[in-house]
């Protein structure tokens, strides 16, 4: 992530945790217990995401970028409104690529890398009950994920490395979900289906997955 993306993603994040705050100051009298912190392991594929460059430059490979599972961290904050059925949420994530995309000779090498995150803030419709629900999630952020690829070779006479890292993406993106909760007391646990878009004008990039936190209710 670049300097200025990184302020950017501080500054938000900033800006969410003093939304937090001040709102769980003004509810404190009633609605503080709803006050809900969750997090948790997330997993999304990146199969959606051809990459041509790579295609060219190591063709004929059983294991290409599409198969890359990014894993990575969720962490979330929902913070209730006068509606029992609607919540706001402001939250953060970050993940890497988890494979081992690559091969390794003594003449040809290469090698994949994938990570990123970003911030996020939206609304939480659901479907309340005592121990058991639905949710879901529609959220904007900013995002940023970048790719790497590195590709060794020295079968000519003359040894050449490529290093391609200038597909990434930074800027506005989306968030959604769909999932169920259970929950007993203060503690539960919310398994969701979801969805990330990160835009920007160098590349975008869309994964798939699902996400499995843990909650915790003030």
């Amino acid at each position: 992530m670049t300097t200025k993306f990184k302020k950017t993603a501080l500054v938000l994040s900033l800006v969410g945790l003093g939304f937090v705050f001040n709102n769980a100051k003004a509810q404190s009298s009633t609605d503080s217990k709803k006050i809900e912190f969750s997090i948790g392991p997330s997993f999304h594929s990146n199969s959606l995401n051809e990459d041509a460059y790579y295609d060219f430059k190591i063709p004929n490979k059983v294991l290409t970028p599409e198969n890359e599972i990014l894993n990575g961290v969720n962490l979330k904050v929902s913070l209730p409104t006068k509606r029992d059925y609607l919540d706001l949420i402001v939250g953060t994530i970050y993940e890497w690529g988890a494979s081992s995309i690559g091969t390794y000779s003594s003449n040809t090498s290469n090698d994949y890398k994938i990570n990123g995150g970003g911030v996020y803030a939206g609304i939480s419709p659901k479907l309340n009950g005592e121990h058991f629900g639905l949710t879901s999630e529609f959220a904007i952020g900013v995002f940023s994920y970048k790719e790497t690829i590195v590709a060794y070779n020295d079968n000519s006479s003359e040894s050449s490395v490529d290093i391609y890292d200038r597909r990434n993406s930074q800027g506005l993106g989306a968030l959604s979900s769909i999932g169920f909760y259970v929950k007993f007391g203060k503690l539960g646990i919310n398994p969701n289906l979801n969805a990330i878009f990160s835009g920007g004008n160098n590349a975008s990039f869309t994964f798939y997955g699902f996400t499995v936190p843990l909650t915790y209710t003030l």
